[in-house]
């Protein structure tokens, strides 16, 4: 029932979620490389969005020589390169042809097909590793901080939440992925916190393979392409209260959950995020656990919360402090 503040434990968990998925195993939160794996993320997350990031771009060499910034991210990367290698090289030792367990497992698959025209090789599989550590951490971990924020906010809405829970899976339960089939109003809860934080305001840039045309506009051939999601989540004409936390958008009038055509957080087109699935998976499971386990309440004097976005690579919410009270 202290006041705490959520962050480290929800990047834990998520960190430790992709490590099972790729590596085929957890870290403790103690072990000396997780916790520079997660500060190595937050340091080439952080630098993508800092000034050091452009005058890098522009002048890579003396950048390198003389920015303490630049030094510090090109590490990071280097150790997560290190790390990604380590891993690779212990599942060739130990791996067996039919007991494929995990992402690492399925890729040397993969590689071992030896097709002439293939991209599958160690080294596109440690940037492959490394990609999804970075994408899907903070990404992840800040959605969950934006729940547990607005459930504070919204006691009402974080109630509804539990009494669905209680009565559908009970109090002890595990609660799996496919219970969301039986929990339309956490469900809608969840898609509501994706649209209403609204993390990644534009999507990766994109470019075209040939001229076309969008709209009647031309659009040449090698044009970088930027889509704004955040138009799109908040767009009047698709959403009847955009500027509210309202679950109801994702629901019928009978209270079942419905998804919508402008629910788009994970990006549009043949290359929407990898990890999406993943990332539902992980935020159903881990926000639903939570709200199992405990009720979230403001610390005793705080009357109001600042819940106006910081502007990063992700719009992450401002630092806060909440209570996890057992149920």
């Amino acid at each position: 029932g202290k006041p705490l503040d959520p962050t480290m434990a929800l990047v834990h968990t998520v960190s430790n979620v992709i490590s099972s998925v790729i590596f085929g195993h957890r870290f403790s939160t103690e072990d000396e490389n997780f916790l520079r794996l997660i500060d190595s993320v937050d340091c080439v997350t952080a630098f993508g969005n800092s000034v050091f990031f452009f005058v890098y771009e522009m002048f890579p060499w003396l950048s390198r020589l003389f920015l303490a910034p630049v030094k510090n991210t090109l590490s990071s990367i280097d150790f997560m390169h290190a790390l990604s290698a380590k891993e690779v090289e212990n599942h060739k030792a130990k791996r067996k042809s039919d007991e494929t367990q995990d992402f690492i497992d399925y890729y040397l698959d993969e590689i071992d097909k030896v097709n002439a025209d293939s991209t599958y090789n160690e080294e596109n599989l440690i940037q492959t590793i490394f990609d999804l550590f970075l994408a899907g951490t903070e990404t992840t971990a800040t959605t969950l901080r934006w729940a547990l924020l607005y459930m504070v906010v919204y006691p009402d809405i974080q109630e509804k939440v539990q009494q669905e829970l209680d009565a559908v899976v009970g109090g002890s339960d595990v609660i799996c992925y496919e219970d969301r089939k039986k929990l339309p109003y956490t469900n809608a809860v969840i898609h509501e916190i994706q649209r209403y934080s609204n993390i990644v305001l534009i999507a990766l840039p994109r470019q075209s393979v040939k001229d076309t045309q969008l709209l009647g506009y031309p659009v040449p051939k090698d044009t970088i392409i930027l889509a704004n999601i955040d138009s799109v989540l908040s767009d009047p004409e698709k959403w009847e209260t955009p500027d509210q936390f309202n679950p109801g958008h994702f629901l019928d009038k009978d209270g079942n959950f419905v998804n919508r055509d402008a629910f788009l957080p994970f990006s549009v087109g043949h290359r929407v995020c990898m990890g999406e699935l993943l990332a539902r998976m992980e935020l159903f499971i881990v926000f639903s656990t939570l709200l199992q386990a405990f009720r979230f309440t403001l610390p005793e004097g705080v009357k109001e919360v600042n819940t106006k976005l910081v502007f990063g690579s992700t719009m992450k919410p401002p630092p806060y402090q909440l209570c996890a009270i057992p149920r």
